[in-house]
Protein backbone atom coordinates (compact mmCIF):
# COMPACT_ATOMS: atom_id res chain seq x y z
CA UNK A 1 0.00 0.00 0.00
CA UNK A 2 1.43 3.39 -1.18
CA UNK A 3 2.55 5.65 1.91
CA UNK A 4 -0.10 8.08 1.57
CA UNK A 5 -2.59 5.63 1.71
CA UNK A 6 -4.46 4.46 4.75
CA UNK A 7 -7.31 1.99 6.17
CA UNK A 8 -9.08 3.01 9.39
CA UNK A 9 -12.57 1.81 11.02
CA UNK A 10 -15.53 3.92 9.58
CA UNK A 11 -16.91 6.30 11.99
CA UNK A 12 -20.76 7.98 11.81
CA UNK A 13 -19.23 10.99 9.76
CA UNK A 14 -18.15 8.72 7.24
CA UNK A 15 -21.75 8.21 6.26
CA UNK A 16 -21.71 10.98 2.89
CA UNK A 17 -18.89 8.83 1.64
CA UNK A 18 -20.85 5.49 1.90
CA UNK A 19 -23.75 7.79 -0.13
CA UNK A 20 -21.84 9.25 -2.28
CA UNK A 21 -19.56 5.28 -3.36
CA UNK A 22 -22.43 2.71 -3.01
CA UNK A 23 -23.68 3.99 -6.49
CA UNK A 24 -20.97 2.74 -7.59
CA UNK A 25 -21.86 -0.78 -6.75
CA UNK A 26 -23.88 -0.67 -9.60
CA UNK A 27 -26.79 -2.06 -8.40
CA UNK A 28 -30.58 -0.55 -8.26
CA UNK A 29 -30.75 -1.33 -4.67
CA UNK A 30 -31.82 1.74 -1.92
CA UNK A 31 -28.96 3.19 -0.47
CA UNK A 32 -29.21 2.43 3.41
CA UNK A 33 -30.42 4.74 5.80
CA UNK A 34 -28.17 6.61 8.14
CA UNK A 35 -29.77 4.61 10.57
CA UNK A 36 -29.03 1.22 9.53
CA UNK A 37 -25.48 2.68 8.18
CA UNK A 38 -24.49 3.55 11.66
CA UNK A 39 -26.19 0.32 13.68
CA UNK A 40 -25.61 -2.27 11.02
CA UNK A 41 -22.97 -1.47 8.34
CA UNK A 42 -20.20 0.85 10.43
CA UNK A 43 -18.78 -1.44 12.63
CA UNK A 44 -17.96 -3.46 9.86
CA UNK A 45 -17.01 -1.06 7.14
CA UNK A 46 -13.29 -0.04 6.35
CA UNK A 47 -12.41 3.56 4.87
CA UNK A 48 -9.55 3.59 2.79
CA UNK A 49 -8.01 6.75 2.38
CA UNK A 50 -5.20 8.93 0.23
CA UNK A 51 -3.70 11.64 1.44
CA UNK A 52 -6.47 11.93 4.07
CA UNK A 53 -9.41 11.45 1.70
CA UNK A 54 -11.66 8.68 1.23
CA UNK A 55 -10.95 6.50 -1.70
CA UNK A 56 -12.68 3.33 -1.16
CA UNK A 57 -14.54 1.18 1.57
CA UNK A 58 -15.00 -2.87 2.09
CA UNK A 59 -17.62 -3.96 4.01
CA UNK A 60 -17.52 -7.50 5.57
CA UNK A 61 -19.02 -10.03 7.87
CA UNK A 62 -18.30 -12.86 10.18
CA UNK A 63 -19.77 -15.97 9.50
CA UNK A 64 -18.49 -18.49 11.73
CA UNK A 65 -15.18 -19.60 10.36
CA UNK A 66 -16.36 -18.13 6.84
CA UNK A 67 -15.78 -13.97 6.09
CA UNK A 68 -18.03 -13.05 3.68
CA UNK A 69 -17.01 -9.81 1.76
CA UNK A 70 -20.07 -8.01 0.72
CA UNK A 71 -18.92 -4.75 -0.77
CA UNK A 72 -15.41 -3.61 -2.30
CA UNK A 73 -16.27 -0.04 -3.65
CA UNK A 74 -13.32 2.01 -5.46
CA UNK A 75 -13.63 5.80 -6.85
CA UNK A 76 -14.03 5.63 -10.49
CA UNK A 77 -11.37 8.10 -9.98
CA UNK A 78 -8.85 5.50 -7.98
CA UNK A 79 -9.45 2.26 -9.81
CA UNK A 80 -6.79 0.57 -11.61
CA UNK A 81 -4.28 2.17 -8.58
CA UNK A 82 -4.09 -1.29 -6.44
CA UNK A 83 -7.40 0.47 -4.19
CA UNK A 84 -9.16 -2.55 -4.26
CA UNK A 85 -6.08 -4.93 -3.84
CA UNK A 86 -5.24 -2.80 -0.82
CA UNK A 87 -8.44 -3.09 0.80
CA UNK A 88 -8.18 -7.33 -0.04
CA UNK A 89 -5.12 -7.71 1.41
CA UNK A 90 -6.24 -5.52 4.03
CA UNK A 91 -9.58 -7.70 4.55
CA UNK A 92 -8.32 -11.02 4.66
CA UNK A 93 -5.68 -9.94 7.31
CA UNK A 94 -8.56 -9.08 9.74
CA UNK A 95 -10.80 -12.21 8.72
CA UNK A 96 -7.31 -14.23 9.64
CA UNK A 97 -7.24 -12.49 13.38
CA UNK A 98 -11.16 -13.10 13.75
CA UNK A 99 -10.56 -17.02 13.14
CA UNK A 100 -11.96 -17.01 9.69
CA UNK A 101 -9.75 -19.73 7.45
CA UNK A 102 -12.06 -19.23 4.05
CA UNK A 103 -13.64 -16.31 2.80
CA UNK A 104 -16.47 -15.55 -0.27
CA UNK A 105 -18.42 -12.92 -2.04
CA UNK A 106 -21.16 -12.20 -4.48
CA UNK A 107 -20.01 -10.24 -8.19
CA UNK A 108 -21.87 -9.31 -11.29
CA UNK A 109 -21.19 -12.06 -13.65
CA UNK A 110 -19.63 -9.16 -16.11
CA UNK A 111 -17.69 -7.50 -13.84
CA UNK A 112 -14.58 -9.44 -15.33
CA UNK A 113 -12.03 -6.96 -13.60
CA UNK A 114 -13.27 -7.31 -10.11
CA UNK A 115 -13.46 -11.38 -10.86
CA UNK A 116 -9.66 -11.16 -11.78
CA UNK A 117 -9.12 -9.28 -8.62
CA UNK A 118 -10.40 -12.07 -6.90
CA UNK A 119 -8.60 -14.74 -8.24
CA UNK A 120 -6.23 -13.18 -7.54
CA UNK A 121 -6.79 -13.30 -4.00
CA UNK A 122 -7.57 -17.41 -4.40
CA UNK A 123 -11.30 -17.22 -5.08
CA UNK A 124 -12.89 -19.63 -7.61
CA UNK A 125 -16.57 -19.63 -9.11
CA UNK A 126 -18.53 -22.12 -6.37
CA UNK A 127 -22.22 -21.22 -8.48
CA UNK A 128 -24.45 -18.83 -10.38
CA UNK A 129 -27.04 -16.65 -8.89
CA UNK A 130 -29.67 -14.56 -10.13
CA UNK A 131 -31.04 -11.56 -8.43
CA UNK A 132 -34.68 -11.31 -9.91
CA UNK A 133 -38.22 -8.66 -9.45
CA UNK A 134 -41.01 -10.63 -8.47
CA UNK A 135 -44.87 -9.00 -8.42
CA UNK A 136 -47.04 -10.03 -5.46
CA UNK A 137 -49.82 -10.69 -7.88
CA UNK A 138 -47.69 -13.55 -9.77
CA UNK A 139 -47.46 -15.39 -6.65
CA UNK A 140 -50.73 -17.37 -7.81
CA UNK A 141 -48.86 -17.94 -11.48
CA UNK A 142 -46.44 -20.59 -9.56
CA UNK A 143 -46.40 -24.35 -9.88
CA UNK A 144 -48.55 -25.11 -6.65
CA UNK A 145 -47.51 -28.21 -4.34
CA UNK A 146 -49.08 -31.34 -3.10
CA UNK A 147 -48.00 -31.28 -0.03
CA UNK A 148 -49.89 -29.09 2.66
CA UNK A 149 -47.34 -27.46 4.53
CA UNK A 150 -47.10 -24.70 6.84
CA UNK A 151 -45.11 -21.49 7.41
CA UNK A 152 -43.85 -20.40 11.18
CA UNK A 153 -40.27 -18.40 11.93
CA UNK A 154 -36.89 -19.56 12.28
CA UNK A 155 -35.64 -20.71 15.81
CA UNK A 156 -32.30 -19.86 16.30
CA UNK A 157 -31.89 -23.65 17.72
CA UNK A 158 -32.84 -24.37 13.83
CA UNK A 159 -29.78 -22.38 12.32
CA UNK A 160 -27.82 -25.16 11.97
CA UNK A 161 -29.47 -28.04 11.01
CA UNK A 162 -31.38 -25.41 8.37
CA UNK A 163 -28.28 -23.91 6.92
CA UNK A 164 -26.44 -28.11 6.77
CA UNK A 165 -29.83 -28.64 4.76
CA UNK A 166 -29.98 -25.87 2.19
CA UNK A 167 -25.64 -25.89 2.41
CA UNK A 168 -25.77 -22.09 3.48
CA UNK A 169 -22.55 -21.30 5.72
CA UNK A 170 -22.86 -21.71 8.98
CA UNK A 171 -23.41 -18.39 10.91
CA UNK A 172 -25.56 -17.01 7.33
CA UNK A 173 -28.79 -17.23 9.58
CA UNK A 174 -27.75 -15.74 12.35
CA UNK A 175 -26.00 -13.06 10.16
CA UNK A 176 -29.07 -12.02 8.20
CA UNK A 177 -31.49 -11.96 12.02
CA UNK A 178 -29.34 -9.55 13.08
CA UNK A 179 -29.99 -7.02 10.42
CA UNK A 180 -33.36 -4.50 11.51
CA UNK A 181 -36.98 -5.70 10.55
CA UNK A 182 -35.63 -8.97 9.22
CA UNK A 183 -38.14 -11.57 8.87
CA UNK A 184 -36.96 -15.12 9.29
CA UNK A 185 -39.65 -18.01 8.04
CA UNK A 186 -39.34 -21.51 7.12
CA UNK A 187 -41.61 -24.28 5.46
CA UNK A 188 -42.73 -26.93 7.89
CA UNK A 189 -44.51 -30.61 7.06
CA UNK A 190 -47.05 -31.19 9.85
CA UNK A 191 -46.52 -35.11 8.89
CA UNK A 192 -43.06 -34.84 9.26
CA UNK A 193 -41.70 -31.74 11.46
CA UNK A 194 -38.12 -32.70 11.07
CA UNK A 195 -37.83 -32.63 8.00
CA UNK A 196 -35.54 -29.40 7.74
CA UNK A 197 -35.01 -29.14 3.56
CA UNK A 198 -38.45 -27.62 2.89
CA UNK A 199 -37.56 -23.84 2.37
CA UNK A 200 -36.05 -21.03 4.34
CA UNK A 201 -36.10 -17.07 3.65
CA UNK A 202 -34.78 -13.75 4.82
CA UNK A 203 -37.11 -10.88 4.45
CA UNK A 204 -36.69 -7.11 4.53
CA UNK A 205 -40.03 -5.49 4.15
CA UNK A 206 -37.84 -2.24 4.26
CA UNK A 207 -35.94 -3.18 0.80
CA UNK A 208 -38.35 -5.20 0.01
CA UNK A 209 -37.03 -8.69 -0.79
CA UNK A 210 -35.56 -11.77 0.13
CA UNK A 211 -31.66 -12.15 0.56
CA UNK A 212 -32.19 -15.52 0.98
CA UNK A 213 -34.80 -17.65 -0.65
CA UNK A 214 -34.47 -21.15 -0.44
CA UNK A 215 -36.73 -24.32 -1.28
CA UNK A 216 -36.12 -28.03 -1.91
CA UNK A 217 -38.38 -27.56 -4.94
CA UNK A 218 -39.83 -25.27 -7.35
CA UNK A 219 -43.19 -25.73 -6.13
CA UNK A 220 -42.27 -24.66 -2.87
CA UNK A 221 -42.13 -21.42 -3.85
CA UNK A 222 -45.54 -20.62 -4.00
CA UNK A 223 -46.62 -21.39 -0.01
CA UNK A 224 -42.92 -19.39 1.24
CA UNK A 225 -43.77 -16.64 -1.14
CA UNK A 226 -47.09 -16.32 0.00
CA UNK A 227 -45.98 -16.44 4.27
CA UNK A 228 -43.30 -13.63 3.45
CA UNK A 229 -46.58 -11.72 1.99
CA UNK A 230 -48.24 -11.15 5.42
CA UNK A 231 -45.17 -9.15 6.74
CA UNK A 232 -44.76 -6.64 3.48
CA UNK A 233 -45.85 -3.45 3.73
CA UNK A 234 -49.06 -1.75 2.25
CA UNK A 235 -48.46 -0.44 -1.16
CA UNK A 236 -45.72 -2.69 -2.16
CA UNK A 237 -46.25 -4.42 -5.47
CA UNK A 238 -43.34 -6.19 -6.16
CA UNK A 239 -40.18 -8.06 -3.98
CA UNK A 240 -36.56 -8.90 -4.94
CA UNK A 241 -35.43 -12.22 -4.65
CA UNK A 242 -31.66 -13.61 -4.52
CA UNK A 243 -31.93 -16.70 -5.80
CA UNK A 244 -28.85 -18.72 -5.24
CA UNK A 245 -27.43 -21.76 -7.30
CA UNK A 246 -30.94 -23.22 -8.01
CA UNK A 247 -31.66 -22.84 -11.88
CA UNK A 248 -35.15 -25.03 -12.01
CA UNK A 249 -36.38 -22.12 -9.35
CA UNK A 250 -35.21 -19.20 -11.08
CA UNK A 251 -37.21 -20.57 -14.53
CA UNK A 252 -40.11 -21.22 -12.05
CA UNK A 253 -40.04 -17.62 -10.80
CA UNK A 254 -39.32 -16.71 -14.64
CA UNK A 255 -42.24 -18.58 -16.27
CA UNK A 256 -44.37 -16.52 -13.55
CA UNK A 257 -43.60 -13.26 -14.58
CA UNK A 258 -40.60 -13.02 -12.76
CA UNK A 259 -37.86 -10.16 -14.36
CA UNK A 260 -34.04 -10.83 -13.87
CA UNK A 261 -32.05 -8.11 -12.14
CA UNK A 262 -28.74 -8.99 -11.73
CA UNK A 263 -26.98 -12.20 -13.15
CA UNK A 264 -24.29 -12.97 -10.30
CA UNK A 265 -21.46 -15.45 -9.25
CA UNK A 266 -20.85 -16.50 -5.67
CA UNK A 267 -16.91 -16.68 -5.80
CA UNK A 268 -15.39 -18.87 -2.35
CA UNK A 269 -11.61 -19.44 -1.20
CA UNK A 270 -9.35 -20.05 1.34
CA UNK A 271 -7.76 -16.89 2.71
CA UNK A 272 -4.12 -16.23 2.11
CA UNK A 273 -1.91 -16.47 4.67
CA UNK A 274 0.09 -13.62 3.92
Amino acid sequence: MPKEWSLRAATAEDYPHYQRLFPELGVDDPIPSRERWEIELMPRTRILEASGQPIAYVLWAKLETMGHVLHVVVDPAWRRHGAGAALMEATAEELLREGCSRWCLNVKVDNTAAIRLYERFGFSVAYASTALTLGWDRVADLPQEALEVEAGPIDEAEDAALEGAFQKPAGRLRQLRERLGMVLVRLVDPAHPEEKKLGIAAFDPQFPGAALFAAARPTLASPLLSALRSHARPGDTKLQLLIEGDPALVASLRAAGALVRLEIVHMVGEIPLG
